[in-house]
């Protein structure tokens, strides 16, 4: 079992101890991830920096890795979504034969865990791990642990994977984000309610956050408000987006709702082939959803500000998105009516409601007037009585 160990550590484990923080630096702290392990007496390193960190267990051997990606999201309750950041571990271990024998969802240390438990093979002989993985949430990030050992030793390499999570000191604790979050722009005059598991990126997730906005094509962002959901081994999140446009539509309603469209299509999408709006009935107004390509969709509602513009880009697969669109748009307060001047509204009212009352009363009225003109001035051109005709001598 010796050689096996030594085979092990020689071929698998050892690398160069990488130490990224000065030697005073507190033994074993992922300055990165807020994370300090606490290994217990049998164990020692085998690799420690700022954002991983191996070790052995030299009495089995057991082995243990423990990293992070990026963004902080939620572990959920199918833990087999979890299954291609383990994927990426076992491939660079040069593993192969990969099986994931299963996945469930624990609590560990008051926090959630998923847990999904391996067999694969190393080396050219093809030696058989069995591997206990799990997944934390932790602050801006996750965090992944992974125990593994030959089969003689697999039960405990699962022992220890909850041991040594329960060791950790957990210095960075996941942000919780408060439910009915409400986001707003100065100046932009919108209040919004987002929905579900959407939330502001923390500071470690801006980068992979705007990346994603970045691909709107969005020149400017002020005002404007951003928001992200993470998703399961994804390291690009979907964004939601809402800021301030200049157009100026008149008075919008159901009526002129096909004229207003085709104004903001041809504003917003150029002569990029987008399908008509759909209409977003929001009580004291309408709002326009357009589906422009998969993964995308895009919310216009005309407020006192000229238009707000929300998009909502994500997993093409995703059928969320435009529910979650429609909810965010229902979920906001306005700070006024969209502007509609004397000429805007007379020109609504002839243009797209000829046959209303409104209309047709004033019209009639003033053919009645100019009917009623008419005849008075036939009446005193030559409807009157001759009053000179009984001195006519020609009868």
């Amino acid at each position: 079992m010796k050689t096996l160990a030594m085979w092990l550590l020689a071929g698998l484990f050892l690398a160069p101890v990488a130490h990224a923080a000065e030697e005073e630096a507190e033994e074993f702290l992922l300055g990165d991830l807020g994370v300090r392990i606490d290994l217990p007496e049998q164990w020692r390193m085998t690799r420690w920096s700022d954002w991983d960190f191996k070790a052995q267990d030299d009495d089995g051997p057991i082995l243990l890795w423990a990293w992070a990606t990026e963004l902080q999201t939620p572990v959920g309750d199918q833990a087999e979504l979890w299954q291609p950041v383990y994927e990426d571990m076992i491939a660079s271990e040069k593993g192969f034969d990969a099986k994931l024998v299963k996945a469930e969802t624990h609590s560990v240390a008051g926090m959630d865990a998923a847990f999904l438990d391996w067999t694969w093979k190393v080396g050219k002989k093809g030696l058989d791990l069995h591997m206990y993985g799990a997944t934390i949430e932790i602050g801006g990030k996750n965090m992944h642990w992974a125990v593994a050992a030959i089969p003689k030793h697999a039960e405990r390499a699962e022992e220890a994977r909850k041991a040594l999570i329960k060791r950790a000191e957990i210095r960075s604790p996941a942000v919780i984000t408060p439910p009915d979050l409400v986001l707003e722009a100065e100046g932009m005059g919108i209040e919004t309610r987002i929905p579900g598991l959407w939330r502001e990126p923390q500071k470690g997730e801006l980068e992979a956050t705007m990346k994603v906005v970045g691909t709107l094509g969005l020149e400017d962002l002020t005002p404007c408000w951003v928001a992200m959901r993470p998703k399961p081994a994804n390291p690009e999140p979907e964004v939601m987006v809402t800021c301030q446009g200049g157009l100026l539509l008149g008075v919008v309603d159901e009526h002129s709702f096909a004229g207003a469209d085709e104004l903001i299509r041809a504003k917003m999408f150029g002569s990029a082939p987008v399908e008509p709006a759909r209409m977003l009935d929001l009580d004291d107004r309408v709002g326009f959803v357009y589906k422009p390509r998969p993964g995308l969709v895009v919310g216009v509602v005309p407020y006192d500000k000229g238009l707000a513009r929300t998009w909502v880009l994500g997993d093409p697969e995703d059928a969320s998105l435009e529910a979650d669109l429609e909810a965010a748009l229902t979920g906001s307060e306005w700070s006024g009516l969209h502007p509609a001047s004397v000429g805007d509204q007379v020109s609504y009212w002839v243009t797209y409601r000829p046959t209303s009352p409104m209309v047709l009363g004033p019209a009639a009225l003033l053919l009645l007037g100019l009917g009623g003109a008419g005849f008075a001035g036939v009446r005193m051109m030559g409807g009157r009585k001759n009053k000179y005709e009984l001195l006519d001598d020609d009868d």
